[in-house]
């Protein structure tokens, strides 16, 4: 090995080097996209008798925020909606309180409840998916403010990958609540 094969060699070992050590620097911040999927049993809203029941957190979070969603909902075998509950929320603080009590919220192991408080929260009742656009058109509409909601079922939510590799798409009821009327449209601005 001559003078210059060894300078070379030295370079690619200090970048490396440089490479690893900033790679292993911890970070101020979590940033990126996350969401879960978690099928239910019952809640403390709506029941569902068709078995089909599920919730999905879903959002993003970097440095300068996060913002997130809440879906719920009891879907027909036909592909149609009893209900669906939507809820959204953003802060402006990195990964604030609220978002790590919004995605993993307080879980009481004896009853095997999960507990999340929504500050507004919209809930569709008897919903059609419009398959043209992937958007739910529901006859009803009720808002809520400070909705404590209460869940039973799976115990941990599946992150989406581990999901879909498994049943090839999401609920349906991750798919947004369109209005129907001008009275609707003032519902959903909540």
């Amino acid at each position: 090995m001559n003078f210059k094969s060894g300078l070379r060699a030295l370079k690619k070992l200090s970048v490396g080097l440089l490479v690893l050590g900033w790679a292993t620097v911890p970070q101020k911040a979590w940033a990126g996209p996350f969401g879960t999927v978690r099928s239910i049993t019952s809640n403390n809203i709506y029941q569902c008798s068709t078995g089909s029941s599920w919730e999905l957190v879903q959002g993003n979070s970097n440095m300068r925020g996060t913002n997130a969603s809440f879906s719920m909902g009891c879907l027909n075998p036909d592909g149609t909606a009893r209900w669906i509950i939507k809820a959204e929320y953003r802060c402006k603080e990195g990964f604030c309180t609220l978002a790590k009590n919004y995605i993993n919220p307080p879980y009481n192991q004896i009853t095997g409840t999960y507990t999340r408080n929504l500050p507004t929260a919209v809930a569709g009742i008897d919903c059609q998916l419009k398959k043209s656009s992937n958007e739910w058109v529901c006859k009803k509409l009720v808002p809520y403010k400070d909705m404590m909601v209460k869940t039973v079922g799976d115990e941990k939510g599946e992150y989406y990958g581990v999901f879909m590799s498994r049943y090839g798409s999401l609920p349906t009821i991750q798919y947004p609540i369109v209005p129907n009327s001008p009275m609707q449209a003032e519902i959903l601005k909540i």
